[in-house]
């Protein structure tokens, strides 16, 4: 019996620390701007990676796969970024995974998924496109409402702030 309370006990405490709210707006995605194009590259989370990461402009993703079911394409979009060169970017989150710098909920969602292989980065360069750094990242977070994202537009903040 005390087996099994331990068990019980460790379950949930597993389960809490790999828990994340997500907030699904179909209005948001229909609104997206449509002539903002990316081309997504997709690399795993992994210093291995760094040099194949361009030395440009972009914008960025964090997304989890759980890789099962064959051909069922399962990504959970964990946070978005920008970045004014993406190669130093990504260097900065290796080097962070284990420091106590930078921001907590990225570093759990690196220490916690980096190792299993289902944490993968992808980029979209934005040199000589025409588009604004910012704006491409607000309009991306205000679109997907990525859980570690903490930048929240305040009328996405609000509406779902009314829900909690």
């Amino acid at each position: 019996m005390v087996n099994e309370n331990y068990d019980f006990i460790e379950q949930i405490k597993y389960e809490a620390i790999h828990q994340y709210n997500f907030t699904l707006m179909p209005q948001s995605w229909i609104s997206y701007k449509k002539h903002m194009t990316l081309f997504w590259e997709k690399i795993p989370f992994s210093k291995l990676s760094i040099t194949s990461i361009p030395t440009k402009l972009g914008i960025y993703a964090f997304c989890l796969e759980p890789g099962i079911s064959d051909n069922l394409q399962i990504r959970y979009l964990m946070y978005i970024g920008r970045a004014k060169n993406l190669r130093v970017r990504f260097r900065q989150y290796i080097n962070e995974e284990t420091s106590d710098k930078g921001r907590k909920e990225i570093r759990k969602l690196i220490s916690l998924y980096k190792e299993s292989n289902h944490l993968f980065f992808y980029y979209a360069v934005l040199d000589g496109l025409g588009l604004s750094l910012n704006d491409v990242e607000s309009e991306l977070i205000r679109s997907f409402l990525p859980p570690t994202n903490k930048q929240i537009p305040v009328e996405s903040k609000k509406s779902k702030q009314a829900f909690s």
